[in-house]
C-alpha cells in the first residue's frame, strides 16, 4: 500500500503548475509512438513529465493512482513497508520534515507556480472543485 506526500491532482493541473504546454505533449506522443489520442491516458503524460524531473535532477515525480487523481510528490517507502519496517513517532516526523523541505526546494527551483492549486480528490465532485492557495503536502494512502 503506497503512502505518497505531495498534492493530489489532475495531470493537467501538473502541467500547468510547470507551465509545460500539455498540447505539445500530447502531439509529440500522437508522432513519435504513434498513440491515437483517443487511446492516450493521463499516465502517459506523467511519464513525459517524470523524465522532466530527471533531466531536472529533481526526486519529484508524478504519479498515478486512479480515476484521473496523480499524485505530485514522493512515496513514502520508510511508510509503506508494513512488512519489514516499522517507523517511530520520532523518525516519521523527521521524514515529514525532510520532505517538507524537499518539495519546497525543488518546487521553487522548478518555478513552479502554486499559487492556486485545484486538488483532486478520488472519485471527488468536479462541479465544485477544491482550489488551495499555496498548499502545504498532504499525506495520502492509496489502496490501489
Amino acid at each position: 500500500m503506497p503512502v505518497y506526500f505531495g498534492l493530489p491532482i489532475k495531470c493537467q493541473e501538473a502541467f500547468r503548475i510547470f507551465d509545460i504546454d500539455i498540447e505539445l505533449i500530447k502531439s509529440d506522443l500522437i508522432e513519435r509512438k504513434k498513440i491515437h489520442p483517443r487511446y492516450m491516458g493521463g499516465w502517459e503524460f506523467a511519464i513525459e513529465l517524470n523524465k522532466h524531473f530527471e533531466q531536472c535532477k529533481k526526486k519529484v515525480r508524478l504519479y498515478s493512482t486512479d480515476k484521473g487523481q496523480f499524485i505530485l510528490g514522493y512515496v513514502m517507502k520508510e511508510v509503506a513497508d508494513v512488512y519489514n519496517n516499522f517507523i517511530n513517532m520520532d523518525e516519521l516526523v523527521i521524514l515529514l520534515a525532510k520532505l517538507k523541505s524537499q518539495f519546497g526546494e525543488e518546487m521553487l527551483d522548478l518555478n513552479a507556480d502554486l499559487s492556486n492549486v485545484t486538488l483532486e480528490y478520488m472519485e471527488g465532485n468536479n462541479k465544485n472543485p477544491h482550489v488551495v492557495n499555496f498548499p502545504t503536502p498532504y499525506v495520502i494512502s492509496f489502496n490501489g
